[in-house]
């Protein structure tokens, strides 16, 4: 009962992202992954900078096929930063979704931000 509680305040609220991502967890232990992930869009729009509300997003619409907008989720993580696992599932995503110039793209900018100086395309 309580955890039924907890995804119906998340749901209400609309607010509080990390409230959010509780409930969002516990929805998809139980496979109700179109629930998650409007619960994660919402708790994004009352913290749009929640960085585990928006990689939870990110898995959750990979999960559910939708490549497109798990990419533009991935990109938003990554807007300058050096993760590894994300620059990883970003690259697999655009290879998913057919665009190798991309993939390589977002591997080279991985790369160069850790000096690694491409050749990637060679």
């Amino acid at each position: 009962m309580q955890t039924a509680n907890n995804i119906t305040s998340a749901k209400q609220s609309g607010g509080d992202a990390r409230r959010c991502v509780r409930a969002a967890k516990m929805l998809l232990l139980q496979r109700r992954l179109p629930e998650a992930i409007d619960l994660l869009r919402k708790g994004l729009l009352a913290d749009p900078g929640h960085r585990e509300a928006r990689l939870l997003l990110a898995k959750s619409l990979v999960a559910d096929k939708r490549l497109i907008e798990a990419w533009a989720e991935l990109e938003k993580l990554l807007n300058g930063e050096a993760d590894l696992g994300l620059s990883v599932l970003l690259v697999k995503v655009c290879l998913a979704v057919g665009d190798p110039n991309a993939a390589l793209d977002f591997a080279e900018r991985f790369m160069n931000v850790h000096g690694w100086a491409g050749g990637l395309r060679e």
